[in-house]
């Protein structure tokens, strides 16, 4: 079995994100349906950059690097493995979770897709059903997932099962919302 790059699918033709691999999305417009970079429209301030989840744009941290949108990043203090593994031995962190050196200062953190406290780190989700309705269960993750809706637009999320996009014509327009919506003329 052969793996493709992001780049096999860069302007192919799609009707769903699926349908470009995991890391572009499909973009919907007047005339066309085709496979995008999602990273291309989405600005992210210097300290963070631009990566793809489930065909959805964020800004995080670089590696080596802790902290979010609301904080920033704050880049980890380096030291060599036996500084830190001494510095990190006397603390416990718990399970689903690692120590790190910030600010010369051992300190505990969830392990990527957890979420808590330490000791309390846990997976946010393993289905659906796990969510709130009007969300998804993305890589262990609740996230809004909305795809597929045309032009002038609205999209939410079913509640059932599968949760499904639901697109709808924004007030004053009308046409078909998985393609595009018009405005009404009167």
């Amino acid at each position: 079995m052969k793996c493709e790059t992001s780049a096999v699918h860069l302007s192919r033709d799609c009707l769903i994100d699926y349908d470009c691999g995991v890391s572009l999305r499909c973009e919907t417009g007047v005339d066309y349906r085709k496979c995008v970079d999602p990273c291309e429209k989405k600005e992210c301030s210097s300290d963070f950059e631009c990566v793809v989840e489930n065909h959805v744009a964020t800004c995080k941290c670089p590696k080596g690097s802790t902290g979010n949108a609301f904080v920033g990043c704050t880049k980890d203090t380096e030291l060599s493995s036996s500084a830190t593994s001494a510095a990190c031995a006397k603390l416990s962190c718990g399970p689903n979770s690692e120590c790190r050196i910030i600010d010369g200062q051992p300190k505990c953190f969830c392990q990527a897709g957890y979420i808590g406290k330490p000791p309390a780190c846990i997976t946010e989700c393993y289905t659906n059903l796990d969510c709130p309705s009007d969300l998804s269960c993305v890589q262990r993750r609740c996230r809004h997932q909305c795809s597929g809706c045309g032009k002038n637009t609205k999209c939410r999320v079913s509640p059932s099962f599968d949760r499904s996009s639901i697109c709808s014509c924004l007030s004053g327009f009308e046409g078909n919302p998985n393609v595009e919506c018009t405005p009404i003329k009167y």
